[in-house]
């Protein structure tokens, strides 16, 4: 088993180093973000709620995370701030 420090740092090293990194690979390459490449690749509708939400939960913005945490939320005002955040162009991804 691994020990305890091990983990912790693993935990740190993915989530402030590597996973945004990732994404800013993948956003540069594929010119999208993470919600779009979510939305356009996902066929089932569970799966894709899912993985929005941890999305939404492990964003760098303050805003997003709020959108997946907090338990009164107002869908469109959310979906508007969403589209303002990561410069979404309606237009472009009508979905």
């Amino acid at each position: 088993m691994m020990p305890s420090w091990f983990n912790e740092w693993w935990t740190k090293l993915y989530f402030v180093f590597l996973r945004p990194l990732f994404k800013w690979v993948l956003r540069n390459i594929t010119g999208q973000c993470e919600l779009l490449r979510i939305t356009n690749e996902e066929s089932d509708t569970a799966v894709k709620v899912q993985k929005i939400e941890s999305s939404l939960r492990h964003s760098s913005f303050p805003d997003l995370r709020d959108c997946a945490t907090s338990t009164s939320v107002d869908v469109s005002e959310s979906v508007k701030k969403i589209i303002e955040i990561k410069n979404i162009v309606p237009e472009k991804y009508p979905r």
